[in-house]
């Protein structure tokens, strides 16, 4: 059974884990739930904020994709 030591320090790992990856050239952390993505500053922002402040030139449209429309669909039958 963890002891609430063994939590601190798999908390503590996992924070030094996550910070490497953060400052790894090429390496983005994305939340797999919400889609945030942390940013230099270890913040979470969403993808757009993410990218726009990456890159002065984009500009984003929004649309559904075949699957999410597909699953929209039968959620919407559902009810």
């Amino acid at each position: 059974m963890a002891t609430s030591d063994d939590i601190t320090e798999l908390r503590k790992t996992q924070a030094k884990l996550e910070e490497a990856l953060t400052t790894a050239p090429g390496f983005v952390t994305i939340c797999a739930s919400g889609k945030n993505i942390r940013n230099a500053s270890s913040e979470w922002v969403a993808v757009e904020q993410f990218l726009k402040s990456n890159s002065n030139d984009l500009k984003f449209s929004h649309g559904i994709c075949p699957n999410c429309y597909d699953q929209a669909i039968q959620e919407l039958k559902a009810t």
